[in-house]
């Protein structure tokens, strides 16, 4: 049976340890509504080594993505997602949701192309998401992990999240 792992990451203590710069290239945007399409394009590439590459399957990326940023199921924190833009392409994003039940953020997904990985894009939308959380006075985030996916796992014990669930 595949479950679901809650992991939870301490902003503060991770803010202390990290070495990190809040400057940033102008290639690093918030996301806001208008990016919907561009993060479809994202997701598609992203994602394309686990689901289907064809119109059916963008279709329902569409779909979730209009529910996303409809609040169907949590609020999208727009200020504290981040976008990488190369020549008005985005390459990478770090999207969040406000998760009421633990009066905190979710982190829902962090994407990059596959032709821009091994480039810190990940880390550095990550950074900026994290930057935009402790600036809005969050002291912890959240993230939902299956553990049939070990990467996501592997990589969010590697950023210091712990497993609470």
């Amino acid at each position: 049976m595949n479950s679901i792992h809650l992991f939870e990451l301490d902003l503060i203590n991770y803010q202390k340890r990290a070495i990190c710069t809040r400057t940033y290239s102008k290639a690093i945007r918030s996301i806001v509504i208008d990016n919907k399409n561009a993060l479809v394009d994202l997701f598609f590439d992203s994602f394309s080594d686990y689901h289907a590459q064809d119109e059916h399957a963008r279709l329902a990326l569409e779909k979730d993505l209009t529910s996303y940023f409809r609040e169907t199921v949590y609020t999208p924190l727009l200020s504290c997602s981040w976008g990488c833009w190369k020549d008005e392409i985005l390459v990478g994003a770090c999207l969040l949701s406000d998760w009421k039940e633990y009066r905190g953020p979710l982190l829902d997904c962090i994407a990059v192309r596959k032709n821009w990985r091994s480039r810190s894009i990940s880390s550095t939308v990550f950074q900026a998401s994290i930057f935009s959380m402790i600036d809005a006075g969050q002291t912890h985030v959240y993230a939902r992990i299956s553990e049939s996916n070990p990467l996501p796992m592997l990589l969010a014990k590697r950023i210091g999240f712990t497993a609470i669930e």
